[in-house]
Formats: C-alpha cells, sequence, structure tokens
C-alpha cells in the first residue's frame, strides 16, 4: 500500500506550524535587543559626550607624540580633530533643526490654542452674558438673574443690580402658582 501523499508533509507541516507559533515571541525579544543596543550607541551621540570623546582623544594623541615623531602625530592630531569639530557642527546644525522644528510646531500648537478660546468668539462680534456671576445662555436664566454683566471684546460692562429683579428662590422652594389674568 501506498503513503498517502498528506502523510508525506505531515512531519513538516508541524515543524512550519511550530516555528510560526515560536515566531512574534522572537520577534519581540530580537527588537528588544535592539533597541537596547540601540540605547545604548545613541547615549554617545550627545553633545557633552562628543565633547569628552575629543578632549579624551586629543590627551590620547598627545600621549602618543611624546612617544613618536612629533611631526607625523601632529598632522595626525590636527587632521582628526578637524574630522571631530566637523562632526560636532553638523550635530550642533541638526540639534540646532530639531530644536527650530519643536519651536515652530509649539508656535503653531498656541496659534491653534488662541483660535480656539473665547476670546476670539468675542472679537468677531459675539458676547459673554453673566448673571450673577454664572455664564447665562437663555432668556430664563437671565431673567431670574438680580445683577447682569456683558463681556465684549475690549472689554467687560457691567449692568449691576437690575431694579424689580426677582430674589433667587431657595433651592427646593416652590414658585407660587399662576392665578392667571383676573380682567
Amino acid at each position: 500500500a501506498l503513503p498517502r501523499p498528506a502523510a508525506l508533509f505531515e512531519g513538516a507541516t508541524q515543524r512550519l506550524d511550530r516555528a510560526a507559533e515560536r515566531l512574534p515571541a522572537a520577534l519581540r525579544a530580537t527588537t528588544q535587543v535592539k533597541r537596547l543596543r540601540l540605547s545604548e550607541v545613541s547615549a554617545a551621540i550627545r553633545p557633552d559626550a562628543m565633547r569628552r570623546i575629543l578632549n579624551n582623544a586629543r590627551r590620547a594623541m598627545a600621549e602618543r607624540a611624546a612617544r613618536h615623531q612629533p611631526r607625523l602625530l601632529a598632522r595626525e592630531i590636527d587632521r582628526k580633530s578637524k574630522d571631530l569639530t566637523k562632526t560636532y557642527a553638523r550635530f550642533s546644525v541638526a540639534s540646532r533643526a530639531q530644536i527650530g522644528g519643536w519651536k515652530h510646531r509649539l508656535d503653531a500648537l498656541e496659534r491653534i490654542r488662541q483660535t480656539l478660546g473665547y476670546t476670539e468668539t468675542l472679537r468677531r462680534g459675539y458676547a459673554v452674558v453673566r448673571g450673577d456671576g454664572d455664564v447665562v445662555s437663555n432668556t430664563k436664566s437671565a431673567s431670574k438673574a438680580k445683577a447682569l454683566e456683558i463681556e465684549f471684546a475690549d472689554g467687560r460692562l457691567d449692568l449691576g443690580k437690575r431694579p424689580g429683579a426677582p430674589l433667587r428662590p431657595k433651592p427646593g422652594a416652590k414658585s407660587p402658582p399662576d392665578q392667571g389674568s383676573l380682567f
């Protein structure tokens, strides 16, 4: 009897399935290792670290120059110093550009924040009405208020205490029943 065609591939299929199950965990572990290595390497790129490296390299070169031919080492020191100075200058330009980009973005966000405030609405001709210190948004609340104040774009207008303004009812008190017209 000949083996079934599917039976020929069962072992390979199972190995492939097991490898597929382990793949996400392996990818996460590899990513963490690479992220750690990147953070270790990127720590040495900061300007203070670059200055420290430059100073250490200068000291090491000076020590070598004392032991070897001074003329050749002086050229090498100058060349490496120029290379490090150029690298530091490039990093300085890049950091200034990045900070400039951040500042530009913050300025744009501040402009958006300003347009979303109610003071911009006031500049377009609207007003904020307050009754007894609270914002009033309808005639019912305005008619019950003892004092009204209107805020415009250029300042506030205090209408003060209004004669005949109703007293605020105590919380929980019932309003008197409507008697209707006597005529």
